[in-house]
């Protein structure tokens, strides 16, 4: 998905940066472009190649937190919390909008809708228990296409019908990666990779950042690091961030050139699917003609091929992955 990796950046390592940015992934470089903006001077660190790993290969979908809206959270938080944070997640998705076309970001991003087969008739009723909560809290359209009508939106008769949602949009997400760093870096940021953070020590005045290429200093420290919130070994400079992670397992694979015609009526109106089982699938057409599969896996699959194939070729037996 994420086309050529990520560029070197062969930057050193300052002895003392305003704000250190641990993880140069999507949350990183964000925040090193709104701190650059505001008139701070970033730098964002990274164990690998500034913008590598799963924010330059995942499925290029992009929402206003559709998960976040669900009712699940009223009864966790209570109705006035959950609108708050469903409100915070929807915000995500003008957001990144608007910095695409601020920054001039070339990512392919289209807003292209999302459907949402239902897996069973009952995850129908579920569906469709949401869709007035999605809609008011994104503020654009959206509605149940039942079953008789689902191939105005996916080219398949595998599912229950399923929901259509607006707020929804497609980019690459390699060249979104790489157009985000390259503004940061217009912003003020330094960005340097392949610097492993082993501990971060507060100390008076700021904080001492231990990496495999020296020390750091910094006024304050912000760290970005996600799954990769632990290191080799599976020791971590943030113990206290690793200890609430959980690895979850993940594949993506791509057909070969299907053809304009054929994307066409496997995914009409190029919309993004994410099916409602519980270890999901999701199937985002990508403007090269081609057709991508991505799914949850069981951590016995971690690391093998099992279970690929069926994902793809369940909704389209003649859709061959390569």
């Amino acid at each position: 998905m994420g086309g050529r990796g990520p560029p070197e950046r062969r930057a050193a390592l300052p002895d003392r940066a305003e704000v250190a940015i641990v993880g140069g992934g999507y949350a990183g470089l964000s925040a090193a472009l709104t701190l650059g903006r505001l008139g701070h001077a970033p730098v964002v660190l990274d164990a690998e190649r500034i913008g590598w790993e799963a924010s330059s290969r995942n499925g290029g979908m992009v929402s206003g937190g559709l998960k976040v809206a669900a009712s699940a959270l009223e009864r966790r938080f209570g109705p006035e919390r959950a609108r708050r944070i469903a409100l915070a997640a929807a915000a995500s998705f003008p957001f990144l909008e608007a910095t695409i076309a601020r920054e001039g970001i070339a990512c392919d991003y289209v807003r292209c809708g999302r459907f949402t087969p239902a897996w069973s008739p009952r995850h129908y009723d579920a569906l469709a228990a949401q869709v007035e909560r999605i809609a008011a809290i994104t503020g654009l359209p959206a509605a149940m296409l039942p079953r008789a009508r689902q191939r105005e939106a996916l080219g398949s008769d595998f599912y229950h019908g399923g929901m259509l949602v607006a707020a929804t949009g497609s980019l690459h997400p390699g060249k979104y990666a790489r157009g985000l760093a390259d503004a940061a870096g217009r912003a003020g940021a330094r960005l340097v990779d392949r610097v492993r953070v082993a501990a971060i020590r507060e100390e008076r005045g700021g904080f001492r950042l231990a990496t495999d290429r020296g020390e750091m200093r910094a006024d304050a420290v912000l760290v970005a690091t996600n799954g990769y919130a632990r290191g080799l070994g599976g020791a971590s400079a943030m113990p206290w961030l690793a200890r609430r992670l959980v690895p979850l397992a993940s594949y993506i694979i791509a057909t070969e050139p299907l053809g304009e015609g054929v994307v066409d009526r496997l995914f009409p109106g190029r919309r993004m699917i994410v099916d409602t089982r519980r270890i999901l699938n999701y199937f985002p057409p990508r403007p090269t003609a081609r057709a991508c599969s991505g799914a949850g896996a069981r951590a016995s699959e971690a690391g093998t091929r099992s279970g690929r194939r069926p994902c793809c070729t369940r909704p389209w037996p003649r859709c061959s992955p390569s």
